[in-house]
């Protein structure tokens, strides 16, 4: 199940957004609102919404600019737009914000479930190739403690690489098992530097 921010500034289209669509019949069991692009920034950044379905046209900070100042932030919600105005420049300026879908107002119930389902399988899409690097992960993982020399080293250089998720949990166990050159290391020590100061000073 995934989670949901609604952001418009009006209050009738909001609630309605809210409590007309059965939204975790589509996946999602934890629905948020908020009253326009201020107020939808703050929520965002605190919630962490896999989704924010955003209206465009709204006061001090429209769709658009929320959508930019979040992906600026290194936030990952997926955005989908609603808007009354069927113009090019809003449906671009939409793409060059890698919004998943564009919807025009008056919008209705079976759009918006389409899009709702659109995105929901590019999340479940995303996490089986998440799930299938993890997997991928440790089988390099195991390569790299039953090897030495050169065949260790290459597993390893391949499991940093793919690995970025949890270097710091594995970087100190593949260091002591595989014999790594000061090459290897070096790849890692600027985001590892405590790691590779303690392995190196014998900590």
């Amino acid at each position: 199940m995934y989670s949901l921010l609604l952001v418009d500034d009006e209050r009738l289209e909001l609630e309605t957004l809210r409590d007309y669509i059965a939204w975790d019949e589509l996946g999602f069991d934890r629905v948020y609102t908020a009253r326009g692009g201020r107020d939808g920034y703050d929520k965002a950044l605190r919630l962490k919404p896999d989704v924010m379905i955003t209206d465009i046209h709204m006061p001090v900070m429209n769709g658009i600019e929320l959508a930019k100042q979040l992906y600026a932030d290194g936030c990952t919600t997926k955005v989908i737009f609603l808007t009354g105005y069927d113009e090019f420049e809003y449906a671009k300026a939409a793409l060059q914000v890698e919004a998943v879908d564009y919807i025009l107002k008056p919008f209705s119930f079976e759009k918006i479930r389409k899009a709702a389902e659109r995105v929901r399988e590019l999340l479940h899409k995303e996490e089986l190739l998440k799930m299938s690097v993890r997997v991928y992960g440790k089988k390099l993982l195991c390569r790299v403690i039953d090897n030495d020399g050169e065949t260790g080293r290459e597993a390893c250089r391949q499991f940093l690489d793919v690995c970025e998720w949890d270097k710091e949990e594995w970087f100190g166990l593949i260091t002591t098992t595989a014999g790594l050159d000061d090459t290897v290391i070096e790849q890692v020590e600027n985001s590892l530097s405590e790691v590779v100061y303690s392995i190196r000073g014998g900590g």
